[in-house]
C-alpha cells in the first residue's frame, strides 16, 4: 500500500510564518485578491482553478488541432473506388428490365435475334442489328464512357457492342448477367 503524506500548502504564504513574512501580507490588498490572511489566493468560488482548466484545455486542443492540420492523409472514399462497378452493374440491370413496348428487354431483344437468324451470329446483318440495339441503349445510358459488352458461353466471347479500345483502359469495372443459356458481361472503363 503506497502512502501520501499531506502537505500544508498554507503554512507557506500564511501570515504569521513562512516563506513570505511580512507582517502587511504578500500583497496588502484588503478586498482579498492576495490576502495572505486566508491563503495566497482568496478563490472561494473556484474561478481561478476554473479559469487555469480552460486555459489547460484549450493548450491541449490548440495542439491537437495543429497535429492534426499538418497530418492529413488521403483516404479515398469507398464510393469513389466502386462508382464505375455501380454503372456497370446499374447499366446491365436497366438492359435485363422489360420496358419495351412489345414488354421485351435489351437483352431479350439480343437473344431473340441471334436465335432467329439464320446463320447465327455468324450472319452480318444479324450482327449489325444486335449492336444497334445494344449500342444505342448503352450510349444513352454511359454517354461519357467507354465500354464493351461480350456474350460468353453461346458466342464463346464474342463483342456484341463496343466503343473505344479497352486495351488502353486505366482501370475497367464489370457486371456480368445471365439469361437462360447467355452470359453477357459489359465492361465499363
Amino acid at each position: 500500500m503506497i502512502y501520501f503524506k499531506t502537505i500544508n500548502f498554507n503554512r507557506f504564504f500564511s501570515y504569521k510564518k513562512g516563506l513570505f513574512q511580512n507582517k502587511k501580507g504578500f500583497y496588502n490588498n484588503k478586498n482579498g485578491f492576495c490576502n495572505n490572511k486566508k491563503g495566497f489566493y482568496n478563490d472561494n468560488k473556484g474561478f481561478f482553478s476554473l479559469l487555469d482548466g480552460i486555459l489547460a484545455i484549450s493548450i491541449l486542443f490548440t495542439g491537437l488541432i495543429i497535429f492534426s492540420s499538418v497530418l492529413t492523409f488521403y483516404n479515398p472514399s469507398i464510393s469513389e473506388q466502386s462508382y464505375d462497378s455501380k454503372v456497370a452493374n446499374d447499366a446491365i440491370e436497366l438492359m435485363t428490365l422489360k420496358f419495351d413496348e412489345k414488354n421485351y428487354s435489351i437483352f431479350e431483344n439480343v437473344i431473340f435475334l441471334i436465335e432467329t437468324s439464320n446463320n447465327g451470329y455468324n450472319d452480318f446483318e444479324t450482327k449489325e442489328k444486335v449492336s444497334a440495339i445494344s449500342e444505342g441503349f448503352l450510349n444513352t445510358v454511359i454517354p461519357n464512357s467507354n465500354y464493351l459488352l461480350v456474350e460468353n458461353n453461346v458466342l464463346n466471347g464474342a463483342a456484341i457492342a463496343s466503343k473505344g479500345n479497352i486495351d488502353d483502359a486505366y482501370s475497367v469495372s464489370s457486371a456480368t448477367r445471365n439469361i437462360g443459356n447467355y452470359s453477357f458481361t459489359l465492361f465499363i472503363f
